[in-house]
C-alpha cells in the first residue's frame, strides 16, 4: 500500500483518480482533509461498486463522485488541478496520459513555447505511481513539459514503489524555472532511477540499489557459467543468452553509477 505522505500537498485540491479501483486512495484524500472534491474513475463497474460501497461507509458521498471511464474520457476539461494515476504499469499509464492529452493540454496538441491548455487554463499537476517502465514514464514527462518536483521510494512488504509528482514547468516560479533551464539534461541513469532520489540521497532508493546489484551480479555469474561452459564443450552459445548477458552487464554498470551518487 503506497503511503499518502508522498500525495500530500500545501492546499485542499480538487483530484481526479484515475483507476482507482476501490477507491481507498480517494477516501483517504478526503478523511486526511487533503483534497476538497475527488472525482474517482475506473473503467470496471464490479470495482466501483465496491468503492460506493466504501464510500458509504466512510461517509464520504459529498466529497467523491463515482465515474465509470475509461482513462480520462469522461473528465471535462479544467475540473481537476491535480491527476493521480497509482497502481498500473508505466506503458500503460502513458498510454492513459496521451488518450487524454486534451485534459492535459485542452487542444489535444503540445505547445513546446506555450505549455497552457488552449483555454488559458493550468495545466493539472501529476501524481503517478507507476508499477514498472520508469524510465519510459519520466521520458513521457520530460517530453510534455513536465518537471519532476519530487520522488519517493517506499518499501512495503519487501515490495519496492516511487511515487513522482510531476508540475507542469509554466506553474513553476521564475527562479525555479531558471534553474530547471540551468539543469543538464537527465542521464540514463537519472531516467532510470529518478534524478530527485538519486541527488537527495533517497536512503529507501539505496538500499533497493544495493539489493538489485546483488541479484545482477548473481544472474551474471550464472550466465557467464553457461557461457563458459558451452565454450568448454564445443557447444554454440544461444543468442538470447548472450543477448541477455550484455543486457545483464549493463544493468550492473547502471546500478554501479547510481550507486555513486551516495559517495559523493
Amino acid at each position: 500500500m503506497v503511503s499518502l505522505q508522498s500525495l500530500v500537498v500545501p492546499k485542499k485540491i480538487h483530484v481526479a483518480d484515475i483507476g482507482c479501483d476501490h477507491a481507498y486512495v480517494s477516501i483517504a484524500l478526503v478523511e486526511r482533509k487533503i483534497a476538497d472534491k475527488v472525482i474517482a474513475m475506473d473503467v470496471r463497474e464490479g470495482p466501483l461498486k465496491i468503492a460506493a460501497k466504501n464510500i458509504a461507509e466512510y461517509g464520504a458521498q459529498d466529497a467523491i463522485e463515482l465515474r465509470l471511464s475509461d482513462g480520462m474520457e469522461k473528465l471535462a476539461l479544467g475540473e481537476a488541478d491535480t491527476i493521480i494515476i497509482a497502481g498500473m504499469g508505466g506503458l500503460l499509464m502513458c498510454s492513459i496520459l496521451k488518450q487524454g492529452l486534451n485534459r492535459l493540454f485542452g487542444d489535444g496538441l503540445f505547445h513546446k513555447e506555450q505549455q497552457m491548455m488552449a483555454d488559458g487554463k493550468q495545466r493539472p499537476v501529476l501524481i503517478l505511481q507507476p508499477q514498472s517502465d520508469l524510465f519510459k514514464v519520466r521520458i513521457f514527462l520530460l517530453e510534455y513539459g513536465y518537471c519532476m518536483e519530487q520522488e519517493k521510494m517506499l518499501v512495503d512488504e519487501g515490495k519496492y514503489y516511487t511515487v513522482i509528482r510531476a508540475v507542469p514547468e509554466e506553474l513553476l516560479d521564475r527562479k525555479e524555472k531558471e534553474s530547471v533551464k540551468a539543469r543538464k539534461p537527465y542521464n540514463e541513469v537519472e531516467l532510470l532511477y529518478g534524478r530527485y532520489g538519486l541527488r537527495n540521497r533517497d536512503m529507501v532508493l539505496y538500499d533497493f540499489l544495493q539489493k538489485e546489484a546483488v541479484v545482477l551480479e548473481n544472474i551474471y555469474q550464472k550466465l557467464e557459467k553457461t557461457v563458459e561452459k558451452a565454450h568448454k564443450e564445443g557447444r554454440e552459445v544461444p543468442e538470447k543468452t548472450i543477448e541477455r548477458l550484455e543486457s545483464v552487464k549493463k544493468e550492473r554498470e547502471q546500478n554501479g553509477k547510481a550507486a555513486g551518487y551516495f559517495m559523493r
